[in-house]
């Protein structure tokens, strides 16, 4: 009997994997015969094209409209008519909260806004890159204002620029000043490129530039030596600091405005690339209990002024980035607690970190601090503790009151702890002979 069951059990699987079989056989023919919208239910996209999603819209009570939109859309140029997306706005408006949008690759001419919780990711795809140009200069590159503080969103492998990004294969040298003077004078102000206001952001592995030269030129072949070579596309480090400073507006090659703006909320910044800007990141948020910005494993370069600028009330902490090539890699005159630990601070041209008026609580651990041409650390106001597991190296060789940790204009009782070890007001062998050097040269070509 027990030998009956175990057989009459097994025929009744293998009838019922035969239903199974069948059923599966049946969904796939027929998907063969949907058209070509329905079949987005099958693992095509975009799962809705934009008619659909205005038709079922406009349809749709307000309590179900946002159940009814698509969880997952995909913007690409390449799409004709009705048949997708090929706006990023559009499809952040259709997408449910807490979609996803997926960008192919290409240069989208738009201002982005993102009012909900979304997920905008570019392509992954080898070679080409998903880029964001505004089309004006009257509002941000990308703005992130949410209705709810929990609301989060994630940007990933996307490039801003504020940058014009049409770049034709044969440019006369007129044509390519006019188009370096329409990419950071005229054509926009002094908006930030990314503005958070508010919720819970986080981007990573993406590019935030204002720089006109040969990374932001176009990506068509020949366009991109030709566009990279003339004098507007040259990258203004090229033309020293000391020339910056004295450059006629019409030859600006950096923007004038803030790449990355943190007015308020939880901002998780990991792996990005920002440069090029007057300032790179600035985070100015104003509630000490709930803001917070978090900075990891990132490149912030050749931002004209400032790299990072942290004037908030809310605390920040900053490990792991490369901080180089600005004019001073950190100011620091917020009221929340700094913490700024394992990054590298090397070659800005002015000071490394700057503690300014204003600052209350800093904590420097483990960084590297070298070859800045002004101080290491200049400190005028500041509490808190400077490690002595800090590596000060090569600092203030710009000149003879530079040095690694210059503390000659801090207040009295506004110097933080500096730990045993640290050389405060001195300079080594190896900067004296670079001041040296340098006052030679400024005789020479009759700078003194």
């Amino acid at each position: 009997m027990m030998t009956d069951r175990k057989f009459n059990a097994g025929v009744a699987v293998m009838r019922n994997s035969k239903l199974v079989s069948g059923l599966i056989s049946g969904i796939c023919l027929g998907a063969l015969v949907l058209p070509g919208t329905a079949m987005a239910q099958f693992g095509g996209y975009p799962t809705k094209t934009p008619q659909e999603a205005k038709d079922q819209g406009s349809s749709s009570t307000s309590t179900t409209k946002d159940e009814d939109k698509a969880s997952y859309l995909v913007v690409d140029q390449r799409f004709k008519g009705k048949n997708g997306y090929t706006s990023i706005q559009a499809a952040i408006d259709d997408v449910a909260a807490g979609g996803v949008v997926l960008v192919m690759p290409g240069v989208y001419h738009e201002n982005v806004v993102l009012d909900k919780p979304v997920s905008l990711q570019g392509d992954r795809g080898p070679g080409l890159r998903v880029r964001i140009a505004p089309k004006d200069g009257t509002s941000p590159c990308l703005t992130y204002q949410p209705e709810n503080d929990s609301d989060h969103a994630l940007i990933s492998n996307i490039e801003f620029t504020t940058v014009e990004m049409v770049v034709a294969s044969s440019r006369t040298e007129s044509e390519a000043a006019r188009a370096g003077k329409v990419a950071n004078r005229e054509y926009f102000t002094n908006e930030p490129c990314i503005s958070v206001k508010g919720g819970v952001f986080t981007m990573k592995e993406s590019t935030v530039s204002g720089l006109v030269d040969r990374y932001n030129a176009d990506f068509r072949g020949s366009s991109l030596t030709e566009y990279a070579n003339n004098e507007i596309a040259d990258s203004y480090l090229n033309q020293g600091y000391m020339n910056r400073s004295m450059q006629q507006p019409d030859t600006q090659v950096f923007y004038n405005g803030v790449m990355v703006d943190i007015q308020g909320g939880t901002a998780f910044l990991e792996k990005n690339t920002i440069r090029g800007g007057m300032e790179g990141i600035r985070v100015a948020q104003q509630h000490p209990l709930w803001d917070r910005t978090t900075l990891v494993d990132n490149k912030i370069t050749e931002n004209n002024s400032l790299g990072i600028h942290l004037t908030s009330a809310s605390g920040v902490q900053a490990t792991g980035n490369l901080i180089e090539l600005n004019g001073i890699g950190i100011k620091y005159n917020g009221e929340g607690d700094a913490t700024i630990v394992g990054n590298k601070i090397l070659n800005n041209f002015n000071d490394g970190i700057l503690l300014d008026k204003g600052a209350k609580e800093v904590m420097l651990s483990l960084n590297k601090i070298a070859r800045n041409y002004g101080n290491g650390v200049k400190i005028i106001r500041a509490n808190g503790y400077i490690r002595d597991d800090n590596i000060f190296e090569d600092n203030g060789w710009g000149g003879a009151y530079f040095y690694d940790v210059n503390t000659m204009d801090a207040g009295y009782n506004n110097v933080p702890k500096i730990g045993n070890g640290i050389a405060v007001n001195a300079k080594n062998a190896l900067q004296e002979s670079r001041n040296r050097d340098e006052n030679q040269r400024n005789k020479r070509f009759g700078r003194q």
